[in-house]
């Protein structure tokens, strides 16, 4: 099994600001998609909030500690393993 990760951080270390990214790059969203198209995309519970939506073209996972949490459109698991 390949496994890939994706992160994008300011030049703080940041990776996220009230309830988003930071900034706003369409070339960077572009490259995400292109890249995760098809395949299984792992995230936290705060990043599918963030969202809202299941991403469409891959088997969304999202990662909680929060007993009976629901994803609708996605598969919740209670750790990262858990998703692997």
């Amino acid at each position: 099994m390949r496994i890939s990760f994706i992160l994008a951080v300011d030049e703080s270390g940041a990776i996220g600001a009230q309830g988003g990214i930071p900034w706003r790059v369409r070339a960077d969203l572009q490259r995400f998609k292109r890249l995760t198209m098809g395949h299984h995309i792992l995230m936290g519970r705060r990043t599918w909030e963030s969202i809202g939506k299941p991403l469409p073209g891959r088997v969304n996972l999202v990662v909680t500690r929060q007993k009976g949490y629901q994803a609708p459109g996605a598969i919740v698991v209670d750790s990262p393993h858990a998703g692997l």
